[in-house]
């Protein structure tokens, strides 16, 4: 197995656990849905807290540390919430017939 495979497993992994913590049975992604109630598109919402992360890499780069997480579990949540996005905003187009 590849490294690149190895880690998307590391994030499938990682994903479930924080579905449990942060979801509902009932609804996938139900905290990031949470911004429909706002008026804020899913998506978006999934795009600001992916935008959270970014500003977390760049303190990173400035000062080379990080308090409550690491930056590989920036890296970790930056990856997974671009491709939360992704399914959010696809939800979004129209079906094909």
């Amino acid at each position: 197995m590849d490294n690149f495979t190895k880690i998307l497993g590391e994030l499938d992994n990682l994903h479930t656990r924080k579905e449990a913590d942060y979801g509902q049975p009932d609804v996938t992604y139900y905290n990031f849905r949470k911004a429909e109630a706002l008026g804020i598109p899913a998506w978006q919402g999934a795009f600001v807290r992916l935008l959270d992360k970014v500003a977390r890499g760049e303190t990173f780069i400035r000062t080379g540390s990080l308090r409550n997480e690491s930056f590989v579990d920036t890296l970790n949540d930056l990856a997974s919430y671009a491709i939360i996005c992704r399914e959010l905003f696809e939800e979004t187009l129209p079906k094909e017939a």
